[in-house]
């Protein structure tokens, strides 16, 4: 063999050894990457099931009933604080003999109580009234599910 064929043997072994390195570390790089997608794949999946929970959640509505005096007329006001409508809202006084409801009758059930807004049902206290009242509110959320909450009011609660 002569010169110039040993150094292009070299050269080509050289090449050989660079390609071999080179082909060793693109497949390392390509499985981090591969895993590195999964990783980020799974990431938006979370982020997708975290979002649609918090959109369930915020069309949630959050019902509150309190008793308002205004002069010598009062009131039994149900609010709608949360972000989702109420279906088919009611009213029970619970172990009440004496019902201080006046409009109740025409105005519940409430068909729909929509967010930030408010059900007025006038109310009639005389001296002998109760100073606190306990109250189970009943509504159907959007999705259908029935919900109910028990309140304890107090006639001086602004």
């Amino acid at each position: 063999m002569t010169l110039y064929e040993t150094l292009t043997l070299l050269a080509s072994l050289l090449a050989l050894v660079v390609s071999t390195v080179s082909l060793v570390r693109g497949r390392k790089l390509g499985q981090v990457q591969e895993d590195l997608a999964k990783i980020t794949s799974e990431l938006a999946l979370r982020q997708i099931d975290s979002l649609e929970i918090a959109k369930l959640e915020k069309a949630v509505p959050q019902l509150g009933v309190h008793i308002t005096s205004l002069t010598k007329t009062s009131y039994f006001i149900i609010t709608n604080t949360g972000q989702g409508s109420a279906f088919d809202v009611d009213l029970e006084l619970i172990d009440c003999p004496d019902n201080p409801l006046v409009t109740a009758r025409d105005l519940l059930p409430c068909p729909e109580l929509k967010p930030r807004s408010t059900v007025k049902l006038l109310a009639s206290f005389h001296l002998s009234s109760p100073l606190r009242y306990q109250i189970k509110l009943r509504w159907t959320t959007e999705n259908g599910g029935g919900e109910s909450e028990v309140f304890w009011v107090s006639q001086h609660s602004v």
